[in-house]
């Protein structure tokens, strides 16, 4: 799965990747999370990091993002079903 999680990503962003993932990273990241879960969707489940102010998708145990595998986590992402029922209004 994790390969071919990478090749949509990378064919997604293929025809100017820097613009793309400026785009993703910087304010649009909740719809790319989204794009992932439409594209995985059994998969596939929402996180946000609170601190970042990013959100991700996990698919299969791995975190994903406009760049790619996301690795080097510097805040533990929780599940935004749960945050969504703990912070209502956000």
């Amino acid at each position: 799965m994790h390969n071919e999680v990478m090749y949509f990503i990378h064919k997604f962003k293929e025809l100017n990747e820097s613009a793309i993932e400026d785009v993703f990273l910087h304010g649009n990241c909740y719809w790319f999370a989204q794009i992932l879960i439409q594209r995985f969707p059994k998969q596939s489940e929402l996180y946000y990091m609170e601190i970042d102010g990013h959100f991700i998708t996990k698919i299969c145990d791995r975190f994903y993002d406009i760049s790619g595998e996301v690795t080097d986590l510097q805040e533990v992402p929780t599940r935004w079903s749960v945050l969504k029922s703990v912070e209502p209004l956000r």
